[in-house]
């Protein structure tokens, strides 16, 4: 690919983002003037609506005939207009309240039971949603607190008591944390936060122009006729999204340090707080922001490729804008900080090392972790981009969005493969998860027959796939069949030695392990056949059609076999939702996925799944590993895996293996010209 074509169409989208005032607006204008002078504004706004509101006059209605004393220092403050009551006849607290800012309630014998020593009763009612209410209220805890105060010095006098007797333990803080490390307690998280969403919308706007703004003017078939490659045309176009965003995210990250550091320096006065941002870490949130600004890039451009005008784009983008904003919520969750599990949850990752590098809590293995799988997202979505984008229908447009997905064809692409496993990823998230929290059975059967099996079985229906060739829907030798179990036993010993070796540096929170056993708890007042068939065969058949099944076929049609299965592999680890299962799973997956090549049946990579849940069941079930489970099953395993996948398919023939990438993409071609 000649890199000088990819530099003409780089430089020539550059000087037509920047000359369109929107663009020069988001990434300009709105980092430097509007959100400083936002958050300043906003801020100093709110400080002096506050002071408003606890110097104004607050309306109250007492209730009661005793407290005198109570009441005549609520006379005596001048914020208080009282309206008294003798008689509490309301029906509720709302009807006490009325159109009050406050209402307060002394119970009947209260100057007799605060006389002879005991407690008298009172009750504050006031509305928390009203801050005028909830500030009255403050103002009348602080005057029963005086009133308290003086009651409790006037017993202890009586009694000759010193007046430490009432308060055996004098407590004092000290708070050691330093200005700066206060600064980003208290602004690092919400930096953080606005920090990625700027990031992602400095890619929003002008992804929609590139192709959509272009189709739109009709002007994109201008570029595709020149003399320049397609493939150029589209990394030219993708460098000068991806370099806005990285704009945006420098200019962002000035503007809004500076600002945070104004406001803190205003809070000086009243705490020891400041806010800056180390050089060193300036430079580490920027490498941090590369892989991020490249995955949404590729996903903005490839998605608003669909749309034939600006507006339309905008309809396409602005829901997986708000989906891929969501994780960046981490930066704002009490308590939540950076871990192994975290580091691989795009987004999420960078939110919660960021959060921890403003703080001083930096790890370098999180930070390498979330910095490494960044980009192997953005690397994988990149390549599926340029792969979606070099498709005539899409980047030159139909009028019908999507319409290419519905075409007649014999073959899963890799597109389609990708975007039914999301599909099915939603679903579990949003309507699996929940039933089985409800119930862990009846959702798991709902889970695995309606959300993971259906929508495969519906893709092979529209897009007319011939599935017993394409899924590998062949019957296996019975010796193949013999070596899967084999190491399938093998794979679920190393496994379990894994999940024991991982527990010394990846504990699992004891919340987690209480939930895992209630579940075997629960499991065991079932029959094992039960737990077998809904723990084992159930997933084992409908999660292969699913991964081994439809998506490694449609990987195999661009990637290699080694490749496919791996990429195959992680998605069905991170199909699970358990970071601390990730590892195990996603190594299973593979070996799943290598035996079903090597094999060339999808009954293989069935089998084996069924044979590793159905042992975990009945270990567990029997109580096998009660007590610590023997990491030395890992080593044990490890070599029954690798020498079992050796001898898997190596007395097929060499025309029954299947075929790779190269030849699936001369079969289709194939296909593609037998029905023109």
């Amino acid at each position: 690919m000649p890199l000088h074509q990819v530099k003409t169409v780089f430089r020539k989208e550059i000087r037509e983002l920047l000359r369109d005032r929107r663009t020069v607006f988001v990434m300009v204008i709105l980092p430097l003037i509007l959100y400083p002078l936002l958050m300043i504004g906003v801020s100093q706004v709110t400080v002096l609506q506050m002071k408003k509101i606890e110097a104004r006059t607050y309306r109250m209605r007492l209730v009661g005939k005793d407290g005198k004393e109570l009441i005549r220092r609520f006379t005596l403050d001048p914020q208080f207009q009282i309206d008294y009551v003798e008689e509490d006849s309301f029906p509720s607290d709302s009807s006490l309240l009325g159109n009050y800012d406050i209402a307060l309630v002394v119970e009947d014998g209260f100057d007799e039971q605060v006389s002879s020593g005991l407690s008298g009763k009172i009750r504050i009612v006031f509305d928390r949603a009203d801050e005028i209410s909830e500030a009255a209220e403050r103002r009348v805890e602080e005057i029963i607190d005086s009133l308290e105060d003086a009651l409790l010095s006037e017993r202890l006098r009586k009694r000759s008591l010193p007046e430490g007797f009432a308060k055996p333990i004098a407590v004092e803080r000290a708070n050691v944390a330093p200005s700066g490390k206060m600064g980003a307690y208290l602004f690092g998280g919400i930096l953080v936060f606005i920090l990625i969403i700027m990031v992602i919308n400095g890619a929003y706007y002008p992804s929609i122009d590139l192709i959509a703004g272009e189709k739109e003017r009709g002007t994109l078939e201008t570029v595709l006729v020149s003399p320049v490659s397609r493939e150029s045309v589209i990394l030219g176009k993708y460098l000068a999204v991806f370099s806005i965003s990285v704009a945006t995210a420098v200019l962002n990250l000035g503007s809004i340090g500076l600002t945070f550091s104004y406001m803190a320096g205003s809070l000086s006065g009243v705490e020891n707080i400041n806010f800056s941002i180390s050089g060193r870490n300036i430079l580490l949130i920027l490498l941090m922001l590369l892989p991020l600004s490249g995955l949404f890039s590729a996903i903005f451009l490839a998605i608003s490729s669909f749309a034939q005008s600006y507006k339309e784009g905008q309809h396409y983008l602005t829901p997986v804008f708000i989906v891929g904003e969501l994780p960046a919520f981490a930066a704002l969750v009490p308590g939540l900080k950076s871990s192994v599990a975290s580091s691989l949850v795009p987004v999420m990752n960078i939110a919660l090392v960021f959060k921890g590098m403003l703080l001083g809590e930096e790890n370098w293995l999180h930070l390498a972790i979330a910095f490494l799988s960044s980009l192997l997202y953005a690397a994988v979505m990149i390549k599926l981009s340029v792969s979606l984008l070099q498709k005539e229908e899409v980047l030159v447009g139909t009028g019908k969005p999507f319409a290419f997905l519905l075409r007649t064809r014999r073959l899963p692409d890799i597109l389609d493969s990708t975007l039914l496993v999301i599909f099915s990823l939603l679903l579990l998230i949003f309507v699996g998860a929940p039933l089985q929290a409800k119930d862990i059975f009846n959702g798991l059967l709902i889970t695995e027959l309606i959300l993971v099996l259906l929508p495969v079985l519906l893709a092979i229906r529209i897009f007319k796939i011939d599935a017993r060739h394409r899924l590998m829907l062949n019957p296996p030798t019975f010796r193949d069949a013999a070596l899967t179990l084999i190491v399938a036993l093998g794979a679920w010993a190393a496994a379990s030695g894994w999940q024991a070796l991982q527990s010394h540096f990846l504990p699992m929170p004891d919340m987690y392990v209480d939930q895992m056993e209630k579940l075997i708890s629960a499991s065991r007042a079932r029959p094992l056949l039960y737990l077998v068939a809904m723990l084992g065969i159930l997933p084992g058949i409908c999660e292969e059609y699913l991964f081994r099944g439809y998506m490694l076929s449609g990987y195999r049609q661009r990637l290699s076999n080694t490749g496919a299965i791996l990429l195959v592999a992680v998605a069905f680890g991170a199909f699970h939702l358990d970071p601390y299962r990730f590892v195990g799973a996603t190594a299973l997956g593979a070996v799943l996925g290598f035996i079903a090549v090597r094999g060339n049946s999808l009954y293989l990579p069935m089998l084996a799944h069924i044979a590793n849940n159905s042992l975990g069941v009945i270990a567990a079930n029997i109580g096998l590993f009660d007590g610590d489970i023997p990491w030395y099953l890992a080593v044990v395993g490890l070599p029954v895996v690798f020498f079992g996948l050796r001898l898997i398919g190596s007395r097929r023939e060499k025309g029954c293996m299947p075929p790779d990438a190269q030849e699936s993409g001369s079969i289709l071609s194939q296909q593609e010209d037998s029905e023109r």
